[in-house]
């Protein structure tokens, strides 16, 4: 799987302002027009600032996220107060092979995943099934894979029942008694 990762030095010499002009204008006509899907902003808050999340789907295009960090706190230390980072995902990674936890993300939620509804379960390749050598992995280095998490509870089940042991071998924690 290719990441291209462009540094802000990069992104001005190859940004050209009226090109882009352009295609702003072409977004906000798609965006009035309703070809736009981006659903309000997510937030997360912390006592020092907050995070945004917006995703965006221009159709027949590429899907964005945009996260923005706001901490206003930094400028006291010299450092920005806001920092962004926009991730593009090519709508094209049909080219890559699906790989998930269970074959219920195809469900519609709260059960599966959005982004699966409606798609076809045998597309995806549990993990499960390629530990189990039922179905193939990862075939070569130039392979395009894609893996959709739903945060299945089997992955913190087996995660915190590991750390428990390890605690209670090692003697670590405080034990409560109530």
């Amino acid at each position: 799987m290719e990441f291209l990762i462009l540094s802000e030095a990069e992104v001005k010499r190859l940004l050209d302002l009226d090109d882009m002009l352009e295609a702003l204008a072409e977004g906000f006509k798609a965006l009035t027009s309703g070809q736009v899907c981006a659903p309000p902003r997510n937030e997360v808050s912390v006592p020092a600032g907050f995070l945004f999340g917006m995703p965006a789907h221009l159709r027949g295009d590429n899907i964005a996220v945009k996260l923005v960090s706001v901490f206003h706190g930094n400028h006291r230390l010299g450092i920005p107060g806001h920092q962004a980072l926009i991730c593009l995902f090519d709508s094209e990674i049909e080219k890559g092979r699906l790989f998930v936890e269970t074959r219920l993300a195809f469900e519609p939620t709260p059960v599966g995943c959005d982004e699966l509804k409606g798609l076809n379960p045998e597309i995806g390749t549990e993990v499960g099934e390629v530990l189990l050598n039922l179905r193939p992995g990862r075939q070569s280095a130039n392979e395009l894979t894609v893996y959709k998490s739903m945060g299945h509870a089997v992955e913190d089940t087996v995660t915190a029942n590991l750390v428990y042991k390890r605690a209670k071998k090692e003697g670590t924690g405080i034990v409560v008694n109530l």
